[in-house]
């Protein structure tokens, strides 16, 4: 199964990814900065990318058949105004509210 982690290079991520790749999946890594990009696997890609914009991450979407959100800000540190603010969830984008959905949910639709 091909499988895209969003937040791929923070803690849970990295740990979920390498549970998948351990078990043979394919794993497209997406995070914002390329200074962590995680894995170095034959069956591991990483892009690196601000999923809150609309971009060129979007097309790996179309070729995955699973997708695992784990994109945000960390939660790890003192709660303020501003860091609440941060991690609302309103200012995600979902993909499916932009037409795009992964494959499996393609198919299941066809």
């Amino acid at each position: 199964m091909k499988i895209l982690v969003t937040g791929a290079s923070g803690f849970v991520g990295t740990h979920l990814t390498g549970f998948l790749l351990n078990r043979k999946h394919e794993v497209v890594g997406l995070a914002r900065s390329l200074r962590n990009k995680g894995f170095s696997h034959s069956e591991y890609r990483f892009i690196a990318a601000d999923t809150a914009q609309p971009g060129p991450w979007q097309e790996a979407l179309t070729d995955v058949d699973a997708v695992v959100n784990l994109a945000g800000r960390s939660i790890f540190g003192r709660w303020n105004e501003a860091v609440k603010d941060a991690v609302d969830p309103k200012g995600i984008i979902a993909p499916g509210k932009m037409g795009i959905w992964p494959k499996a949910y393609r198919e299941q639709q066809a």
